[in-house]
C-alpha cells in the first residue's frame, strides 16, 4: 500500500486530512499560506484511501 503524501517544513508534527470528495491538494492550497509566517512546523498532507494518487489493493472499504 503506497500513501501518497507531501511534507512540508520542520519541527512539530501536524497531519493534514482532507474531507471527503477532495485530495491533500485541496487541504495544501488552503493551510501552506497560515504557515508562511510560522516556523517550527512540520506539515503532512496525505491523501485517504481512494482519493488523489493513494494506491491500495488490500483495503476494500473506508467503513
Amino acid at each position: 500500500m503506497l500513501i501518497n503524501h507531501k511534507v512540508i517544513g520542520e519541527g512539530y508534527p501536524l497531519v493534514m486530512l482532507h474531507g471527503w470528495t477532495l485530495d491533500h491538494q485541496v487541504m495544501l492550497h488552503a493551510m501552506e499560506p497560515l504557515f508562511e509566517k510560522r516556523s517550527g512546523w512540520k506539515r503532512i498532507y496525505i491523501d485517504l484511501p481512494w482519493y488523489g494518487e493513494f494506491t491500495a489493493t488490500s483495503i476494500y472499504s473506508q467503513l
